[in-house]
């Protein structure tokens, strides 16, 4: 599988970074991270990484016209981060279950939506509110990179960090809500596309309640519902 949010990072790596200097990632982060056994351990190797790249905070919200290789980037690979959920999803189901995988495609679409938005047009605000949502930004695209390295070479720690990207990505909507940037995951997206996922979203939600509970929803909607247990979903 493709790691598109890497090559997004490593992108803003190389608009930054001299081109002999040892590359964060692949040379440092990924060798720990392989050596990395426990959920605490990898704790370690991303908050290490936040520290070492806090520089990288600021290329990935970053005024495009003064980085224009960023922007380019930026335009390459934000479109490529959607077309490659529906393969991430597969992949993280298979290796850690439906909700784990769920959790994860919102936090990477959370965080698509961040660059798609910065990318266009750099938010202002005051620097603890800037310096704040950079933090955060970076945090979640570890975690991201983080999670398409692992699924490939050890799911044992994926879910927990699924959990990990859900709670950042959130946060970090809260936080851009508060300078006016909406992360509502597909807003952006195809119709064909917003639209698969309200269903798979709503499919999730009927899928989780009891037969009492369906009952209520259906006489509230004023009539008895009998649905499928799998709805067919749009191709997007």
């Amino acid at each position: 599988m493709d790691e598109p949010t890497l090559r997004l990072v490593e992108a803003a790596v190389a608009s930054q970074a001299p081109a002999s200097a040892p590359h964060p990632l692949r040379d440092e982060l990924f060798p720990q991270l392989d050596r990395s056994r426990t959920l605490e351990d990898v704790e370690k190797v991303i908050h290490s990484a936040g520290q070492s790249l806090a520089w990288l905070g600021a290329a990935l919200l970053v005024d495009p016209e003064r980085e224009q290789l960023l922007r380019d980037a930026m335009a390459n690979i934000v479109p490529q981060m959607l077309t490659v959920q529906d393969e991430l999803e597969q992949t993280l189901r298979a290796a850690v279950g439906s909700v784990a995988a769920r959790k994860a495609i919102v936090a990477q679409e959370t965080l698509r939506r961040f660059f798609a938005i910065c990318a266009r047009e750099a938010p202002s605000a005051a620097k603890p509110s800037i310096d704040f949502i950079r933090s955060v930004a970076l945090r979640l695209a570890l975690i991201v990179v983080v999670i398409e390295h692992l699924v490939a070479r050890d799911h044992s720690l994926v879910a927990p960090l699924a959990d990990k990207a859900f709670e950042t990505s959130q946060t970090l909507r809260r936080a851009a809500q508060g300078l006016g940037i909406d992360l509502t995951p597909w807003a952006d997206a195809p119709a064909a596309t917003r639209l698969k996922r309200i269903m798979e979203a709503a499919r999730g939600f009927w899928g989780a309640l009891d037969d009492d509970q369906r009952r209520i929803v259906g006489e509230a909607w004023g009539e008895r519902v009998e649905l499928p247990p799998q709805w067919p979903l749009p191709s997007s």
